[in-house]
């Protein structure tokens, strides 16, 4: 994401962190799972497809067209990123980079 955002905008959190508990239960969550992708905007949390598409929101251009998946219905869009989520690393060998030092500030 940090490489093709747009707006600097969207700040990350580990979910297994103590913060992470208390910004989204203090928001009005009840469990937190911690396979699923969480965005909080505006007081609201979104998870799953809602919080994908949100973040498409803050990308640039050529991922933001993403967003034309709100109209197909949530159970079905939840179930593609179910179905995603469980074969990511399969999908794309992925791995977790520190962030560079201009990215640090944007890591809670």
């Amino acid at each position: 994401m940090l490489k093709n955002e747009r707006d600097h905008f969207i700040f990350f959190c580990p979910l297994q962190s103590d913060k992470a508990t208390a910004i989204l239960t203090n928001a009005g969550l009840k469990t937190i799972d911690p396979e699923t992708m969480y965005f909080l905007g505006n007081g609201n949390v979104l998870e799953r497809s809602d919080a994908a598409l949100q973040v498409a929101l803050h990308l640039r251009w050529n991922y933001r067209w993403l967003r034309i998946f709100r109209v197909i219905p949530k159970s079905w869009r939840n179930s593609m990123y179910d179905f995603i989520a469980k074969r990511r690393k399969k999908l794309r060998k992925g791995f977790c980079v520190l962030p560079e030092e201009s990215h640090r500030s944007r890591f809670l």
